[in-house]
C-alpha cells in the first residue's frame, strides 16, 4: 500500500524549520539516520521511509537529486513524501517511498515576506520571499537567504549557508505557460 503525505509551506514556517530534518521530524513511517548505514557514504541528509534507505529517492520539482548534502527549506513549497514502493511513479526506487521538494514558483498573486532570525551560539538567519506581478500573465518571484550559525560546545565549527533562487513565468491563467527557475 502506498500514502502520500504533504507538508506545505505554512507547515514549514509554523515549525521554524531550518533544515529538511527540522520538516520531515515529525512524519509517521520516517526515521532519521546519523551516519548509519553504507561505509562512505558522506553526511547529508540521511533518513529511511518504511525502515528502507531514502538515500537515492529524493528529487525536486519531479527530478530526481542525488545530491549528498543537508536540504534547507527556505526556497520550498511544500514536501510531498510517498511512502510505499514508488518505482510506479518515479522510476527505480527503493521500497520504502520517495521524497518530492516543491520549490516556489512565480504567480500573479503579488506576496511579499521577510523574516529575521537571531539566537544563541551566534545564530543569524535571514530569508526573503518576493513575488510581483509584471503584466496580465507575467510575473517574477526572487528568494534570498543567509545563515550563520556556530556549533554549540565545539571551537571552529560553523554553519553558513546562502543562496539566491529566482522564477520568471509567463502565460499565467492561460493553456500556455512557460517557467524559468533557477535556484
Amino acid at each position: 500500500p502506498q500514502t502520500i503525505t504533504v507538508i506545505p509551506k505554512a507547515v514549514i514556517q509554523d515549525r521554524g524549520a531550518f533544515s529538511l530534518r527540522d520538516v520531515l521530524k515529525n512524519t509517521p513511517g520516517i526515521s532519521m539516520q546519523a551516519g548509519e548505514g553504507i561505509s562512505g557514504a558522506g553526511s547529508g541528509d540521511n533518513l529511511t521511509i518504511r525502515g528502507f534507505s531514502s538515500r537515492s529517492d529524493w528529487f525536486v520539482d519531479g527530478i530526481r537529486d542525488y545530491g549528498n548534502y543537508n536540504r534547507d527549506p527556505w526556497n520550498t513549497e511544500q514536501v510531498e513524501i510517498a511512502k510505499g514502493p514508488a518505482s510506479t511513479t518515479t522510476g527505480r526506487g527503493t521500497t520504502g517511498g520517495s521524497i518530492n521538494l516543491v520549490t516556489k514558483m512565480a504567480s500573479l498573486t503579488p506576496y511579499n515576506q521577510m523574516d529575521l532570525t537571531y539566537g544563541s551560539s551566534n545564530l543569524y538567519r535571514g530569508t526573503i520571499d518576493v513575488n510581483e506581478r509584471l503584466g496580465e500573465h507575467s510575473a517574477l518571484r526572487l528568494n534570498g537567504l543567509y545563515h550563520h550559525a556556530d556549533t554549540p560546545g565545539r571551537d571552529e565549527v560553523f554553519q553558513e549557508r546562502y543562496g539566491i533562487a529566482a522564477s520568471l513565468a509567463f502565460g499565467l491563467g492561460t493553456d500556455t505557460r512557460f517557467t524559468v527557475n533557477y535556484q
